[in-house]
């Protein structure tokens, strides 16, 4: 017996009851015990007694005539519940000494209140320890938790109904912390199941080079602890708390390409094997819509609505809207996907897409280089059909649109996410697409600044002019004057044709050469001069 045991013991050999003194009103009856420090507590046994009618040197009721028989009553129920709670208290001190396990006063709590309360709902906590459950060999023999592991694993993939293969994942998983136990922590006894050794455990792990990913996987050994070992604190054991380590890679080292103009030309071109069209059409739909594989599923099933020229989708993982322009391309590739896809998990989906466009990628040759930082933070470089994922196609749909001039939250809209995501996680713009982004606002405000006189200087001669009569207005002129004017503000154009007197239909048949009934021209200009008339018009009639 060690030391430790024997101290647990001498501290526990007995536990007494005691009352506060009152002389009106019965008071509690608590239980008081001390662990292994000499620390004592004290548990209310839920007994109320007149202090008048407990035995302090006994620590018992006191039953005879000069109490009522009503108090007699209580007094024979409380006793007898008292030699109950004392009789659990011995056999926790003896599961102690056959476990070498120390105090734990939780368990004792909960034992002494599921008495108290006499509650079906309570956790049934058993101190008895079973021959089959021991280890040879260990003094106190401990339950093994090599063995508890196995059991508790089977258990949950029973409960679970996980798939055969998940099954095998998570028995692999078990199997190294089995291992560990054995070769490296030498103690397959319940201490290897607590929160200290876990933590050594994960520890091990990172001393090893693991990365957080594969750390991460030791959530079903707690899944498993807690839910099928630990549960209502048997064996002295506390549930044990993992927070999943966070990847600290720079979101610009990851794996994310956006995939270029001519590998998607390679992409559409290639003739493949019938069993991997779909896959391919599938993706190529993802490129121009820019959705998750769990959204594009849905398309892919015509779970979407159309609303004019775009397609709305509620999207799975946000529960957001996304609202994507029906592009010739989009209508090409859902007359392609729609109704040819079996509904399914969206892991099975996955990974079945994923599987099919690395060997699509490989058939039509597109084997670019990509660098990037590993789960390991390790610097690799790998070919991108080697690495290419279903995700990819929503970082180039999202890269494209930012590049035309879509802001973040534009972009968002399209795709059923914030702005702010958008910019952080997705964007793969280059330097050059930034300093070319600013050259263009740089012309933009220039132009401005130039156009801004020479529309001054026309409003300003515009008095001059107005008295000119139909016959005497050059339609060149006006036309000019009007083209400088386009894109600014249309306020400024519709007053500069009411002092020119200048009647709109005319001036469109001027310059389309079409007479009134017949304009078809739709130019960008044409467009303009069509809303300063209906302007015109307007005004009028307000």
């Amino acid at each position: 017996m060690s030391l430790k045991t024997k101290r647990t013991v001498k501290n526990n050999k007995m536990c007494s009851f005691c009352i506060r003194e009152s002389s009106n009103k019965p008071s509690i009856i608590y239980l008081v015990c001390s662990d292994s420090e000499g620390k004592q507590y004290k548990i209310s046994t839920g007994r109320k007694i007149l202090y008048s009618q407990w035995n302090k040197r006994k620590q018992e009721p006191i039953i005879n005539s000069s109490f009522s028989n009503d108090a007699n009553k209580g007094a024979l129920t409380t006793s007898l519940i008292l030699q109950h709670l004392k009789g659990e208290y011995l056999k926790y001190i003896y599961y102690l000494c056959s476990t070498n396990e120390t105090f734990n006063i939780n368990i004792l709590r909960a034992k002494i209140n599921s008495i108290v309360t006499n509650s079906e709902s309570e956790q049934n906590i058993n101190f008895d320890i079973t021959a089959e459950d021991m280890v040879k060999g260990n003094i106190g023999k401990t339950p093994s938790a090599t063995k508890a592991l196995d059991k508790a694993l089977k258990a949950y993939i029973n409960d679970s109904q996980v798939k055969e293969s998940t099954g095998k994942v998570y028995g692999l998983i078990v199997g190294k912390y089995k291992r560990w136990i054995v070769d490296v922590y030498k103690v397959d006894g319940m201490s290897a199941l607590k929160q200290s050794a876990f933590d050594k455990y994960v520890e091990y792990l990172k001393a090893q080079g693991k990365s957080n990913a594969d750390i991460n996987k030791v959530a079903i050994i707690r899944k498993i602890i807690n839910s099928y070992i630990a549960k209502g604190n048997r064996y002295g054991l506390t549930q044990i708390i993992f927070n999943p380590l966070k990847d600290k890679r720079l979101s610009e080292d990851r794996v994310k390409v956006e995939i270029l103009q001519d590998e998607i030309e390679k992409l559409e071109n290639i003739v493949l094997p019938t069993e991997y069209q779909l896959y391919r059409d599938i993706f190529c739909l993802a490129i121009y819509t820019g959705q998750r594989v769990s959204d594009m599923q849905n398309i892919a099933v015509g779970e979407y609505e159309r609303k004019g020229d775009f397609m709305i989708v509620k999207t799975v993982k946000r529960e957001k809207f996304a609202y994507i322009p029906l592009s010739k391309k989009v209508e090409y590739y859902l007359s392609k996907v729609e109704g040819k896809v079996k509904k399914q998990s969206d892991v099975n989906f996955r990974n079945t897409l994923n599987i099919k466009i690395k060997e699509i990628f490989r058939l039509a040759g597109i084997d670019r280089e990509i660098t990037f930082i590993d789960a390991h933070h390790t610097k690799q470089t790998d070919k991108l059909c080697n690495i290419i994922s279903s995700h990819f196609a929503r970082h180039t749909f999202i890269t494209r649109r930012l590049r035309e001039g879509y802001s973040f939250e534009e972009v968002g809209k399209m795709v059923g996410d914030t702005g702010r995501v958008i910019e952080k996680t997705y964007s793969h713009l280059t330097a050059d697409d930034h300093i070319n982004k600013l050259k263009a606002k740089a012309r933009k405000l220039n132009n401005e600044v130039q156009v801004a006189p020479k529309v001054e200087a026309k409003l300003t001669s515009l008095h001059q002019v107005s008295s000119l009569s139909k016959g005497t207005v050059n339609f060149d002129d006006i036309i000019d004057t009007l083209k400088e004017m386009q894109g600014g503000n249309i306020s400024e154009a519709v007053e500069y044709v009411k002092l020119n007197k200048v009647k709109m239909i005319s001036l469109i048949e001027y310059y389309t050469g079409q007479t009134k009934g017949m304009i078809i021209n739709d130019d960008a200009f044409c467009q303009y001069l069509m809303v300063l008339w209906g302007r015109l018009k307007y005004e009028k009639l307000a």
